[in-house]
């Protein structure tokens, strides 16, 4: 009798949205926890990696895996309108583009196809009800498989890695008071092996990279929510609100009450 062996996918919404972009819009050498799609509907920006700078054009599809170090901006057109949002895919618990690699772009076919995709999964991305959870994760699949089945692809075999084992730890306890001592012992390594072999896999130290996902938290709160700004702080781990607030600048460039008010500003003037 031959045996099938059933894959277990899971997926997950991390945040997103519609945007119009303008000057200033770039970020340098980051290097983020989670899988990101970008969709140019109109304009162009610039995505560039180790392999190189990409265009990524009207009616052209992106996908920027978890943990690669990318920069991006606008072009010289100064202008893109687009949809992103960020996701983790995972296939038997490991990441699903580590196991299968994508080229960094594709060409849409059907752009009123994708476009419907992604309003999809903005409409159910608060997922409150059971039918909302699967029909948010039915949209990103859809996404993910339109993308495969659009490039050429190739299947890596990849063993878990002891610091990957760390990374969820971290994303799904985001709010704890990490030290690297605590970190270490999930991996078993020494405290100083483990900060060298976390930097090595991630590009970060790890108390460093605990403040990147607690800060996409933040960031996802304050664009989703009405909650105070205290208690999104408090809720993400933090508990001094100039070391929050001056973390949050750094990374965003916008304080965090100024990042809340800029984001709805635009949202509400400019969504697609």
């Amino acid at each position: 009798m031959k045996e099938y062996r059933f894959e277990q996918i899971s997926t997950t919404y991390l945040l997103g949205s519609r945007m119009i972009l303008t000057p200033p819009w770039e970020d340098k050498n980051i290097i983020i926890p989670n899988n990101k799609f970008y969709f140019v509907v109109e304009g162009e920006i610039e995505i560039t990696t180790e392999e190189g700078s990409t265009l990524v054009r009207d009616g052209e599809l992106a996908l920027i895996p978890a943990g690669k170090r990318h920069s991006y901006n606008l072009t010289e057109k100064k202008y893109a309108k687009l949809f992103w949002f960020h996701f983790d895919l995972l296939l038997d618990e490991k990441k699903f583009f580590d196991v299968y690699s994508v080229p960094l772009k594709i060409r849409v076919q059907n752009k009123n196809h994708v476009t419907s995709l992604f309003n999809t999964v903005f409409k159910y991305a608060q997922n409150r009800l059971p039918f909302e959870k699967i029909a948010l994760a039915n949209s990103i699949n859809a996404l993910a498989s339109y993308y495969l089945k659009n490039c050429s692809y190739k299947e890596n075999k990849v063993e878990k890695h002891e610091i990957d084992f760390v990374i969820d730890y971290i994303k799904q306890n985001y709010a704890e008071k990490f030290t690297v001592e605590k970190l270490a012992q999930i991996t078993n390594f020494t405290p100083t092996y483990f900060i060298r072999k976390f930097r090595e896999h991630t590009g970060y130290s790890p108390i460093y990279y605990t403040s990147v996902v607690k800060l996409e938290e933040a960031k996802y709160l304050l664009e989703q929510t009405s909650d105070p700004i205290n208690a999104i702080m408090e809720k993400v781990g933090f508990d001094d609100s100039a070391h929050f607030s001056k973390l949050f600048k750094k990374r965003y460039g916008f304080s965090p009450s100024k990042y809340r008010e800029t984001t709805q500003r635009i949202r509400d003037a400019k969504q697609v």
